[in-house]
């Protein structure tokens, strides 16, 4: 399922630079939005370009001709570079874009505790990542009663821990909030298959290291690091949601559902979220939260709207 993300970028003539926050192997197939004028056409090669559409490798420097209607052209070169996250300070916010995982969780630490006096919000673009980092991030932003403002997609541990834990939570206009699954969630998918957890766990660490190229004594070492690590840190999550006050039912509540829709992930409306016991929420845009958004919108395409009737979520059993 596609995923927006942030860019910055400068031009200087004809050459173009731009910072992508995503990681490096994203470069092989980014869509690129762009206008011009009604009767010429951009080209890469012979390849007629389409905004938001046509997929490029910018792994390396793209050359794009523009050939006006008098049949004159324009090269413009595009350097694209990647980075997984970007984390800074403007005035009492820290903006966090990008990838959770064990360095940008010390930094987001490190950029905190320098700014403690001033900071009060958090604006985060994420798709997610780590989970033991995320919910670090989730525990600084709980224990300091920071805000939360989702700029467009807030998905997996960052919708998991960073965005229950804030005291108030604002989802700007068309921005998305996403689940789809925690640490507990092979105890679900295991029992919509029939097998157990530990089955359906084992299957799933053999062929994601097996994919990766593993085999032998590599290959069941991470394997059973893998599951030595879901059990230990289910406790820490646990611990967590405990912690802040949330039922932790929230990132597994609608698995079943998205398997059976075979989708990426699933939203709740604001009073649906509120069952769960996420409070003080606030969308900005004109309508509905998430049921305004366009039916083209990117992200929601691969991401539904879970229902929860509260006895159905009464009854929801978790490991």
């Amino acid at each position: 399922n596609p995923i927006t993300v942030d860019v910055n970028g400068a031009i200087n003539g004809a050459n173009i630079t731009l910072t992508v926050i995503t990681e490096s192997e994203n470069l092989k197939k980014l869509t690129a939005n762009f206008k011009v004028s009604d009767k010429a056409t951009l080209k890469i090669g012979t390849k007629i370009q389409e905004s938001g559409s046509t997929v490029n490798d910018f792994t390396n420097p793209v050359t794009y001709t523009v050939t006006a209607e008098d049949g004159t052209t324009q090269d413009y070169k595009v350097t694209v570079t990647a980075k997984p996250y970007v984390i800074e300070v403007k005035n009492d916010t820290i903006f966090f874009r990008g990838e959770i995982n064990p360095k940008s969780g010390k930094e987001f630490k490190e950029v905190f505790n320098d700014n403690k006096q001033a900071v009060k919000k958090v604006l985060v673009n994420s798709p997610g990542g780590e989970v033991v980092s995320g919910i670090g991030i989730g525990e600084v932003i709980f224990d300091n009663g920071l805000d939360i403002e989702v700029e467009e997609f807030c998905f997996s541990s960052c919708a998991n821990y960073m965005f229950p834990a804030a005291k108030n939570k604002v989802i700007q206009k068309n921005a998305i909030v996403g689940w789809h699954g925690s640490l507990h969630q092979d105890f679900i998918l295991a029992r919509l298959e029939g097998i157990t957890e530990e089955e359906y766990s084992r299957r799933e660490l053999t062929n994601s290291f097996t994919k990766a190229g593993l085999t032998g004594t590599d290959l069941n070492k991470e394997i059973n690091d893998g599951l030595a690590y879901n059990t230990a840190n289910r406790k820490v999550e646990n611990d967590f949601y405990k912690k802040i006050g949330v039922d932790r039912k929230l990132p597994i509540f609608g698995l079943a559902e998205q398997v059976k829709q075979k989708k990426g992930g699933f939203t709740f409306s604001l009073e649906d979220m509120k069952k769960f016991k996420i409070n003080n929420i606030t969308y900005l845009g004109g309508g509905e939260y998430y049921t305004e958004l366009s039916d083209t919108h990117p992200i929601k395409q691969g991401i539904f709207l879970m229902k929860v009737e509260q006895a159905e979520l009464d009854n929801f059993k978790v490991e």
